[in-house]
């Protein structure tokens, strides 16, 4: 069994490096390599997540909050569909 480049697991190893400008490089990339809709979505998520993970403390804030919240969205099937709802729900909630 070949190993798929880019794979979410790959992912999930530069987060846990805090590696999150690498994930986000990796995006395309990693979405062609996936050959379902579960591995595309789990690569979308942890997208959102090196995004979620770079708003605190950012210049364009709002832009990157965006960002992340578009990548959440494409997440479509699989293990993350509901974290990527509560990441949602999270990031457009009115500022209180």
């Amino acid at each position: 069994q070949q190993f798929q480049i880019h794979s979410s697991q790959e992912l999930q190893a530069h987060y846990y490096k805090k590696e999150f400008d690498k994930m986000i490089a990796m995006e395309a990339e990693a979405v062609a390599a996936q050959t379902t809709d579960e591995g595309r979505s789990d690569v979308y998520y942890w997208i959102g997540v090196a995004y979620n993970e770079k708003i605190e403390g950012s210049a364009n804030a709002e832009y990157v909050k965006n960002q992340a919240v578009s990548a959440f969205r494409k997440v479509t099937a699989g293990r993350n569909v509901e974290g990527a709802k509560a990441a949602i729900a999270a990031l457009t909630a009115p500022a209180k």
